[in-house]
């Protein structure tokens, strides 16, 4: 997806799993990118699929291993295209292997990736910090951890500001069932005022993501009476600030 009003930046994302059974036993997998000065979306949608071709690819019992395989053919990817650039590599991502009750993460960058169970939110990716823009950001971090029954993965990308509130984030994903959750998401992307984001929200069962919800929200595709409510949400919200500020400085003037 091309972002719309937010010049040379591309969002993709991928829910994979596959039919056949050979590979069905090697798991399935949920990606997820945010490319920014890109002049197209070509780069992120090759590494989807050079990541997807050289796992299944492989022949082998050990998944984890046969995954960090695969991530070094990612990771040279990744540094043949960096370095053939004249700006930055801006990129942030995640990608998730779902095999055997298991989930093993990866990520590059910034982006949300949490695991909520029994109404806590675990953190499952930090952001990435101190990178210079001379060096170009590589899959090298692998979590790892069992899965149970009804916990819900969120991953998101394409946020200006990753610093969520954990509990507004709590309370979205208590909804039910999954598609309220990805509403309840979607709207606090607009509350903050992201200019386009997208999410996966995945939901397991029997040790499978048997539920999966996409979001992706651009303002730039809201209609007028969105436009009109989110624009009066945002006056009520300042007015309130300024209210606060005033009702400060009163109680200021008169202990002095």
């Amino acid at each position: 997806l091309h972002a719309q009003n937010v010049p040379n930046h591309f969002l993709s994302n991928q829910v994979y799993q596959p039919i056949d059974d050979d590979h069905l036993q090697a798991g399935s997998f949920l990606i997820l990118f945010d490319h920014s000065n890109a002049p197209d979306g070509t780069f992120a949608a090759s590494l989807i699929n050079t990541l997807i071709r050289e796992y299944y690819r492989q022949r082998g019992s050990d998944r984890l291993a046969t995954f960090e395989h695969t991530l070094i053919r990612v990771n040279e990817q990744i540094k043949q295209y960096g370095r053939g650039l004249e700006q930055p590599f801006e990129f942030n991502g995640v990608i998730v292997l779902v095999a055997d009750n298991e989930i093993h993460l990866t990520h590059i960058g910034s982006p949300v990736a949490f695991l909520y169970r029994d109404t806590h939110l675990i953190r499952l990716a930090e952001p990435s910090e101190g990178i210079e823009d001379a060096v170009i950001p590589q899959f090298s971090v692998i979590t790892s951890g069992e899965i149970r029954n009804d916990d819900i993965l969120i991953l998101g990308a394409g946020l200006e500001k990753p610093d969520f509130a954990e509990t507004d984030l709590a309370f979205a994903l208590r909804q039910l069932p999954l598609f309220e959750a990805g509403r309840a998401y979607a709207r606090i992307l607009k509350d903050r005022f992201e200019r386009a984001a997208e999410a996966i929200l995945t939901r397991f069962h029997s040790g499978e993501a048997n539920q999966t919800y996409q979001v992706y929200v651009d303002r730039s595709l809201e209609t007028t009476p969105e436009k009109l409510v989110r624009t009066k949400k945002s006056a009520i919200r300042h007015l309130g600030f300024i209210a606060n500020g005033f009702g400060f400085v009163y109680e200021q003037a008169r202990r002095l």
